[in-house]
């Protein structure tokens, strides 16, 4: 029988600990720091602030045969669902036409929309991430005040 074991201690004779153990102690730290930070990133909410649509509403527009609900001169609004507070522009045919902050939560931004000109307008909603594209078509407007009629 042996009696030469070598007794191991969990601590040096300095009181450090061995060597092994510090380096597994690191080990599980940083493995523990890790799965923690991913688990962060995972939960977070998502930070996106997006367009996430437009629409631009006829209001009391009408027109004769051929004539669309929109007309030169009249108003309409036209509205993007957007998340977070961002600023969301507006553009038609890629001139600017107005801006509007959009709640803290997924909800409406609207401005108010004027064409000045017949033919096919490609309204766009863009917040700096994403944009949202609508393309309507636009006649010569007679503006009633609270009514539009809209010839060809």
């Amino acid at each position: 029988m042996n009696t030469n074991r070598i007794s191991r201690s969990s601590t040096r004779s300095n009181g450090a600990l061995p060597t092994h153990r510090l380096r597994r102690g690191l080990q599980v730290g940083v493995t523990a720091l890790g799965v923690t930070a991913t688990a962060l990133v995972l939960a977070a909410p998502n930070a996106s602030a997006h367009v996430q649509s437009l629409s631009i509403d006829s209001g009391m527009g009408f027109g004769s045969l051929g004539a669309g609900p929109y007309g030169t001169g009249c108003s309409y609004q036209a509205t993007a669902q957007a998340e977070h507070g961002n600023e969301v522009y507006f553009y038609d045919n890629g001139t600017y036409i107005g801006s509007a902050l959009a709640p803290g939560s997924l909800g409406p931004v609207t401005i108010t929309w004027t064409p000045t000109t017949a033919g096919t307008h490609v309204l766009v909603a863009d917040d700096g991430f994403q944009s949202a594209t609508q393309t309507v078509e636009v006649g010569n407007g007679i503006n009633l005040g609270s009514v539009c009629l809209v010839l060809p």
